[in-house]
Formats: structure tokens, sequence, C-alpha cells
């Protein structure tokens, strides 16, 4: 993944979050087999595949909304005149998304991943969607972070500071990246723990 260059510190640190997440995958998933890739400890548990496919499964449903308010902020006159601050209901929602959760939180339908088996590559598409969140950072850069508002997929009532959804999409694939390396470590994993 390429570095990024940003004005906004806050876009700037998420985008350098984004990059130790790809790394961290690329180390710790790049050698897995399909097998491994789909060893699920059990039943009730994802796999490292399911744990990518969430991921890019949610982070997609942010894009299609995204895209286009992104691309308009100029037009919209919605230019950044302070640095970020996270909202009351946005710093609730990504502490919940944290990785190790002292609560699980139940993914909506939406958001859940393929039940079938993954292939491999399932780590070039976790890849280019990393690529695409970086992206969309830095065609951010320079957006009211706090003015412009993102409405939740999952449910009209749930609005949220550009900032924070952001801060969501990043937190919530170190969440999940975290799952997913937790799987490495079963002793029952293929191949023994990693």
């Amino acid at each position: 993944m390429q570095k990024n260059d940003f004005d906004d510190l806050f876009l700037r640190a998420l985008a350098e979050r984004v990059q130790i997440i790809a790394t961290e995958a690329s180390a710790h998933f790049s050698k897995l087999d399909n097998q491994q890739l789909n060893f699920k400890p059990a039943d009730n548990t994802w796999s490292i595949g399911q744990c990518l496919d969430h991921i890019i499964t949610t982070n997609r449903q942010y894009f299609e909304m995204l895209k286009p308010m992104i691309s308009g902020w100029r037009d919209k006159n919605q230019v950044r005149s302070k640095p970020f601050r996270s909202g009351l209901f946005g710093n609730f929602f990504v502490n919940s998304m944290k990785p190790n959760p002292k609560r699980k939180l139940k993914s909506p339908d939406i958001f859940l991943p393929a039940q079938s088996e993954v292939t491999k590559t399932i780590l070039n598409d976790f890849e280019r969607n990393l690529q695409q969140v970086l992206q969309l950072l830095q065609h951010a850069d320079g957006a009211d972070l706090n003015r412009i508002k993102v409405t939740s997929p999952v449910t009209r009532l749930i609005r949220f500071r550009l900032g924070d959804c952001f801060n969501v999409l990043v937190t919530h694939s170190e969440r999940h990246t975290a799952q997913a390396r937790g799987v490495l470590a079963a002793p029952q994993f293929p191949g023994g723990a990693v």
C-alpha cells in the first residue's frame, strides 16, 4: 500500500492505522491455504476468511454512501473550518467497535460474511478494500468532518459525523483482523497454531 500525505492530522492518523492493518494482515494471513482460511474454532465463530469478508462487506455498504458525499463536499462548501472532534454518539460507537470487546455485538444481517468457504482471493479483495478506504480518506482531506453527516446503512435513525464514520470503519477493521489473528492461536488450527 502506498503512503498518502494528508493535511488533516486526524485523517493522517486513520490512514496510518489502515496501513498497519494491511501490513499485519499480509504478515499473518498471506501464506495460509484455503483450509486454514476457512477453519472455524467452533461452530458459532467465524473463520479468518469470514472475518475479512465481514470487513469487506461492511465497508462496501458504507462506500456506496460515502463516495457521492465525499465527491461533492467542495461544491457544497463543506470545507474544514476546525479540527475534527468526535460527537457523543460517534465516540460511543467507536468505543463499541474496539478490538477485544467487553461484550460481543451481533452484526446486522446486511454486514454478515459469506457462509460458504472463501478462497485465497479474499486476501487480494481485502487489500483492495483497504486501498479504497485510503482513497476515501484522501478525497475527504479538507472536508468538514464535523458538519458532514453520514446515515448508517442499517437504519436511518443512526447518523454520525463523517469523521466518526471513518473512525468506525478503521476501528471495526482493527477489531475483526484481531479476531482473525485469534483464530490462528486456536490449538486445533490446521498445521498447528501459527
